[in-house]
């Protein structure tokens, strides 16, 4: 799967468990508007958010607990 484009509102979630699906990434997030959600295997998902505003709040979301472990959130983009 191709990363998403430059200037997209994603953010690169990383190091997520093993099974964790589309519902917990949302509800990870807490209130912030999630668009979209790709999981590309290997403990990565690409998350999309409304708004570039979201998209800042959700990298504060980077090494917070989910399921059973941290999990990282990135902006490479």
């Amino acid at each position: 799967m191709t990363p998403p484009a430059p200037g997209d509102v994603y953010v690169e979630l990383a190091e997520i468990p093993i099974g964790i699906g589309l519902k917990e990434i949302t509800s990870f997030f807490d209130k912030l508007n999630v668009t979209q959600v790709k999981l590309v295997g290997d403990g990565i998902a690409y998350v999309q958010f409304k708004d570039v505003d979201m998209k800042q709040e959700a990298l504060t979301h980077d090494l917070r607990f989910l399921s059973s472990k941290f999990v990282k959130g990135k902006n490479n983009f």
